[in-house]
């Protein structure tokens, strides 16, 4: 017979990192079994993240031939019409050169540029913007002044989110952080709604009783970034504990 654990962010013991919980449990190491099957049963959390956020805001770039210059877009939710507006504030804000930003409805592409003789070369760096509008960095090897993005802009935000057990490490993770992922969420609700889960599948990990003193668990986005819960706001879910026959 399966054990439920109903389990609340309120009753985290560490909420210091904004994207991971630690629940502290009390006689999982007496069950009469050697190894047990956990699953993730149903999730429940507000979903709020704005579609430019911490992780997302920045555009590095050389103008007229000059050093690395870092515009910062404001955070919020854009349409790609009012995001190449914002794109526009920030660039002609680095004081060198004036831009015309724009987006193709028909091609779904953005399209920078400025007066020649002027020039301008997007650069690699963290936490840049330029998935979302459909960059492709490794195509942009010269300074330009007119610049078509080869990919069409992508504001549909998170699409989902890993459900990642920290505290029972394995070996070869397909996470690529040496721990399992309990599931992955599909993010198909409205940006400010609630992201109801329930798993019909029950995929699980095995388990050691002797490893569930307390379970703690990560949020990792579709983009290897962590996904951070603000702190006014809290998530639910439900772990089934099956023991596995002897």
């Amino acid at each position: 017979m399966s054990t439920f654990l109903f389990l609340d962010s309120r009753d985290s013991i560490d909420r210091s990192i904004a994207n991971e919980f630690t629940w502290l449990l009390t006689g999982m190491n007496s069950m009469s079994t050697n190894n047990i099957n956990l699953s993730l049963d149903s999730f429940l959390m507000p979903f709020s993240r704005y579609v430019i956020h911490s992780l997302n805001k920045y555009i590095y770039i050389q103008q007229n031939g000059g050093g690395t210059q870092i515009a910062v877009l404001t955070e919020g939710n854009y349409t790609a019409t009012t995001l190449a507006t914002e794109i526009k504030t920030r660039l002609d804000a680095l004081g060198v050169n004036t831009y015309t930003v724009s987006y193709n409805s028909t091609t779904q592409k953005m399209s920078i540029s400025v007066v020649i003789p002027n020039t301008f070369q997007l650069v690699d760096g963290s936490y840049n913007v330029y998935k979302l509008l459909g960059v492709d960095t490794d195509l942009f090897t010269s300074a330009v002044s007119s610049y078509t993005t080869p990919y069409q802009v992508d504001l549909s935000g998170t699409k989902y989110l890993d459900v990642v057990c920290t505290s029972i490490p394995i070996q070869n993770s397909k996470s690529g952080d040496s721990y399992p992922v309990l599931f992955r969420i599909p993010c198909y609700v409205q940006i400010g709604s609630v992201l109801s889960w329930e798993d019909y599948n029950q995929r699980s990990i095995r388990v050691s009783p002797y490893q569930l003193d307390q379970l703690s668990i990560r949020l990792i986005d579709d983009q290897g970034n962590p996904y951070y819960l603000d702190k006014t706001h809290e998530l639910s879910l439900t772990i089934r504990l099956t023991p596995i026959a002897q």
